[in-house]
């Protein structure tokens, strides 16, 4: 463990009366006033403060408990946080002993802990600029001569703990009385302290690990601490999320919506340029529009004059007033300039499909699951065509955090080709585009095992239920391409594939049956998930809606559901969202699109 800083500040006032300080009557006297922070009022960004105001005002006369802030990105989200721990302190620090006040034990400071994803965002951002705000403050610069601050802080690896500890006389001996908390993990949260109130920095952040939610355990944690100690307090603290906006479902998306409906939580969602101000943008402004096409997909536009000449009744979001200097953020990548400027929650937090909204567009309607409802017996039309080689690919999700073994199963075949426009390098090293013909592909079905919190699923019921799609006439043996020198198939088209190696068992048995089976992982890289995005926007994937009913009893479009929320994990790997994500229906289309797709896909064509 490494200490980067240690520093002890005096702070000494003179003419100091016993008894209460008087703190700030509000937040922008605070952050203004010459007998506070004095801040020039040019540094701090309108939205800032009238957030802020709204935040501490309700904080001081405890009509909150919580405040969730999600604002575009540059909006002054970690200056706010650092001005409102600040706020909070100087409050507490107004009684001459705050634990009294409270009913507390002076055992242990009263703490405002500050959290952020990031070491170097917490350490050189956040905290950085707290210390500026107290260093540089006449409020705290006049407090009592018995009272000191210490700053200090160590690191381990990335895990990040720093500390403003406030020590005052009282009763003939020095005691902490608050503690500013900075820190990075759940790790570094403070355990049995008295949390008073807490800022956490940029939630949607937050790293999950073992289908855990951090900003979830870090907030509940917090907050339970908040309850424990001041639950019956005259006032019972604060806990205040500040950042941009997450992806829906994600853990702050869902806080947000909770929160919409509890009046003692305050919600304030705010574009970048609102929060910063009209007045600072001067080159102009323009119109954000995205449009709901229906069949023909989404179309976003940014426009000088509203309304849209064209289908202007389609108009499913419009933003006015946009500054020019967002314009070329909006036109290449609008998803992402939504969900980083204007703070509207995208599918994902990364999306690997960021028109992933496509899904739902071309999903053939006038198709039905092929299984009766809650069973795996066909419908009477559910058979297999003489002459036809489907393709089967298993995901087996096995007992993930306690949640139970869940298993997804794909099925499709080939039904024709299709001629497809790609880019590709020409012998000059120029982008041309040329055409290949790529298969289009029947989903002949999709299916979702899962076998409840902490139960298992069987190999053998998944390998029964194969042997039923042959009986159902289904040929999904395979068509051996190569053996090996003891008369193994090694290559071969159609056929079963898995997705992980703890399935050799069943591969070795499918084999004894004549059925070829290997291992297919669609989690080394992005190429299936490529693939399966490719045949979605090329209009070749036919494929109808998957409903299953999930825990909480409540109908989902499973396939779709998925699809919409994948991650693209630093353009190495596709995976599933935050918390209590699943891939497992996607995963086990895009094994038998990727399959066919690599099997049945041969260039065909020259330059166009």
């Amino acid at each position: 463990m490494t200490t980067w800083q240690r520093e002890a500040v005096n702070i000494v006032l003179s003419g100091f009366q016993a008894g209460r300080l008087e703190p700030a009557g509000d937040f922008e006297q605070f952050l203004f006033g010459e007998d506070y922070l004095d801040l020039p009022r040019s540094e701090i960004y309108p939205g800032v403060v009238r957030v802020g105001s709204e935040i501490y005002d309700s904080f001081l006369n405890n009509r909150i408990e919580a405040a969730f802030v999600q604002a575009g990105l540059g909006s002054g989200k970690s200056t706010m946080a650092a001005l409102m721990v600040c706020a909070i302190t100087h409050w507490l620090l107004c009684f001459p002993d705050p634990h009294a006040y409270f009913g507390l034990l002076g055992d242990k400071p009263i703490v405002v802990p500050c959290m952020g994803p990031r070491a170097g965002q917490v350490k050189d951002v956040v905290f950085a600029s707290i210390s500026s705000f107290l260093k540089g403050s006449p409020f705290f610069q006049r407090m009592a001569a018995d009272t000191k601050v210490l700053f200090e802080g160590q690191t381990d690896s990335d895990v990040l703990k720093l500390w403003a500890t406030f020590t005052r006389r009282i009763g003939g001996r020095d005691r902490e009385i608050v503690k500013i908390l900075a820190g990075n993990s759940v790790e570094t949260y403070p355990v049995g302290m008295n949390v008073f109130a807490a800022v956490v920095d940029e939630p949607a952040a937050f790293r999950d690990s073992e289908g855990k939610s951090q900003a979830k355990e870090i907030f509940e944690t917090l907050d339970q601490r908040r309850l424990s100690r001041f639950g019956e307090a005259p006032n019972q603290g604060l806990l205040i999320c500040i950042g941009t906006a997450g992806h829906e479902g994600g853990y702050v998306d869902r806080k947000l919506r909770e929160a919409d409906a509890n009046p003692r939580v305050y919600v304030h969602r705010a574009k970048t340029w609102e929060m910063k101000g009209r007045q600072r943008y001067k080159g102009g402004f323009f119109h954000f529009a995205k449009l709901d096409l229906g069949p023909r997909g989404v179309r976003y536009q940014c426009l000088d004059t509203w309304p849209p000449v064209e289908d202007a009744d389609k108009v499913a979001l419009h933003l006015e007033d946009v500054p020019n200097v967002f314009r070329d953020a909006a036109q290449r990548d609008p998803v992402l300039f939504l969900r980083d400027f204007a703070s509207v929650s995208s599918l994902a937090v990364n999306p690997f499909d960021t028109n992933g909204e496509i899904v739902s567009r071309i999903v053939n309607l006038d198709r039905e699951h092929p299984l009766y409802e809650g069973t795996l017996e066909p419908k009477d039309w559910f058979r297999g065509q003489e002459g036809v080689s489907y393709y089967v690919h298993i995901d087996l999700g096995l007992n993930r955090e306690g949640r139970g073994d869940c298993a997804g199963l794909g099925m499709a075949h080939q039904i024709g080709e299709k001629r497809v426009e790609v880019a590709r390098p020409n012998d000059a090293g120029e982008w041309e585009a040329v055409f290949e013909f790529r298969p289009v592909i029947f989903l002949d079905l999709m299916l979702r095992w899962t076998a409840g919190d902490q139960g298992e699923i069987l190999f053998s019921h998944i390998r029964e239920f194969l042997y039923k799609l042959q009986e159902w006439g289904f040929d999904i043996a395979g068509q051996p391409l190569k053996w090996d020198s003891y008369g193994r198939v090694t290559d071969f088209k159609g056929g079963v594939s898995y997705d992980g190696f703890q399935s050799v068992d069943s591969i070795q048995i499918l084999a004894q049956q004549g059925i070829c089976a290997k291992v297919f992982s669609v989690d080394k890289d992005t190429a299936a998930y490529e693939d399966l995005r490719e045949s979605l926007h090329d209009g070749r994937l036919d494929y109808y809606r998957y409903v299953v009913v999930m825990p909480d009893g409540l109908p989902l479009a499973i396939f779709e559901h998925e699809y919409k929320r994948l991650e693209n994990v630093k353009g190495k790997k596709v995976d599933h969202p935050e918390g209590n994500g699943s891939k497992d229906v996607s995963d086990a289309v895009a094994g038998v699109v990727s399959r066919i797709t690599r099997d049945c896909a041969l260039p065909m064509g020259g330059w166009v």
